[in-house]
């Protein structure tokens, strides 16, 4: 769990009437009320990232800047102010007054310990938003719920989520608000009657016209390292089914995200239904309950999610998507049940077509049921560059594939054997290989955790050492290295 440490300041213009907003701040951010940007936070992300409990909120104080205004092309109102001289104006306040605040010991260098900061100005407007690159951001109550767990994500390190490549065009994600890619995945909020936040119609925008949707699946594996870890995401390879919950349904553990790769790209799908913080989907202009496709290439820095189209659930007669202009990859739907929430999905891949005089691919499905290789310890293995680790079937009966790619970057191939049970780890132990082109792979001994119908685990390191694994011994016996080493599961 992330408990990221907020600094909540709210402040008045040098010459407006100070307004005092200590009840209304905890309504909005802090209160386990079923509206708050906490509620939010740890219900969208299955309580991974809780803002609440570390919080602190500074009493109101008066900046040292007048609310300067002018008159858009538009004719809306805007603040003339910017960001920067907002923050480094409270910087500059809290800095005065923290070291002479005896009467309230407890926050005391608050602005120190707690990174990341809400300025919250009233009145509106204020020139709101997050500041590139770091963890502060302005908010004010001309607002809305969307806009400010949009801008809560920024300061927790969150980037934009992308469609097809351009920001803010991802309908199915809380990191594309308020474009949304021009759909509308928003729903409205009832006010109760005696809240302290102000009602609809107060100022052009406010906090009850608009919220939700999610943050996407994909975008929580980027940017939530405890997301990819929970089990809710499933690594699986082509043509592996994989049954996926509903994120607004789910609770911690379900699977909700299924990834493919294919050359460095991860292809990610989720089950979005219009239910919870979701259930604008299906209203006026929303995008529709779907199966959604995002994808990111591994290479980029920093990493996005990209939605790229849908399965829509509402036509049955629509089971699977191609991504635009990619020939070789297809996300399918096998089955949905409207009643559980829950879709089988798979993702396909037409092999591209073999260069003239290259052998054919050795390993077709047939190949699992009869031996692919025979255990040596002659001749040293060549490290491979990539490891990966399917497992598929029920029970105890399963069967090993390892995929890899040597570091000679020759063809990938694959090798199957049913698990031999270790007495001293319950684990699974596999011997050097000699491979059908003559290359042998060195001893594995990978731990198995819980027997699940699919999982993948990847190590991207040639030494396994890399960030999935770590070596536990390392020797080196009659002319083969030998290494074994335990893997934490990811399924």
């Amino acid at each position: 769990m992330t408990n990221p440490k907020f600094l909540i300041m709210p402040f008045s213009w040098a010459d407006e009437v100070p307004v005092d907003l200590d009840v209304a701040i905890r309504e909005t951010f802090l209160d386990s009320n079923p509206y708050s940007i906490a509620t939010y936070f740890r219900e969208c992300t299955f309580g991974l990232v809780d803002i609440a409990p570390e919080a602190i909120v500074r009493p109101h104080g008066v900046l040292s800047l007048t609310h300067n205004l002018h008159f858009d092309a538009q004719g809306h109102t805007q603040s003339s102010r910017i960001r920067t001289e907002v923050v480094e104006a409270a910087l500059s306040f809290m800095s005065v007054i923290e070291p002479g605040d005896p009467m309230r010991p407890d926050l005391q260098l608050s602005w120190v310990s707690h990174p990341h900061w809400i300025v919250f100005m009233t009145s509106p407007p204020s020139p709101a938003g997050a500041l590139t690159g770091r963890s502060e951001c302005v908010l004010d109550y001309g607002s809305t719920h969307s806009y400010m767990a949009h801008e809560i994500g920024h300061t927790i390190g969150w980037m934009h989520s992308q469609g097809l490549g351009h920001d803010y065009d991802d309908p199915y994600c809380i990191m594309s608000a308020e474009t949304f890619g021009n759909r509308h995945p928003t729903h409205r909020v009832d006010r109760p009657a005696n809240s302290q936040i102000p009602q609809p119609g107060t100022y052009e925008h406010n906090f009850w016209d608009s919220a939700g949707p999610m943050p996407a699946a994909a975008t929580m594996l980027l940017h939530l390292p405890d997301f990819s870890g929970s089990g809710m995401v499933r690594y699986v390879g082509p043509e592996y089914t994989v049954t996926l919950k509903a994120l607004s349904a789910a609770r911690l553990g379900d699977p909700v995200l299924g990834v493919c790769e294919f050359d460095g790209v991860d292809w990610m799908a989720e089950l979005r239904v219009s239910t919870g913080w979701d259930r604008g989907l299906d209203g006026p202009n929303g995008p529709g309950s779907a199966i959604v496709l995002h994808m990111s290439a591994r290479s980029d820095s920093p990493r996005r999610a990209n939605y790229i189209g849908t399965i829509p659930l509402a036509d049955p007669r629509v089971t699977s998507f191609q991504p635009p202009g990619v020939n070789d990859v297809k996300l399918v739907l096998d089955f949905y049940d409207p009643n559980t929430f829950t879709a089988q999905i798979r993702f396909t891949r037409q092999p591209a077509p073999a260069a003239v005089g290259s052998p054919a691919p050795e390993f077709l499905p047939e190949a699992i049921d009869r031996e692919c290789a025979t255990p040596s310890s002659q001749v040293a293995a060549p490290l491979p560059e990539i490891y990966q680790l399917v497992r598929d079937g029920h029970g105890e009966r399963a069967r090993i594939h390892v995929v890899y790619t040597d570091s000679t970057g020759g063809a990938r191939t694959a090798l199957s054997q049913a698990p031999a049970a270790d007495p001293g780890t319950g684990g699974i132990v596999m011997t050097a290989w000699e491979c059908r082109d003559g290359r042998r792979i060195s001893e594995w001994k990978i731990s198995i955790v819980e027997f699940l119908s699919s999982y993948l685990v990847r190590i991207d390191s040639p030494g396994l050492d890399g960030e999935l694994g770590s070596v536990d011994e390392a020797g080196s016996g009659d002319n083969m290295q030998v290494r074994s080493f335990r893997l934490p599961i990811i399924y």
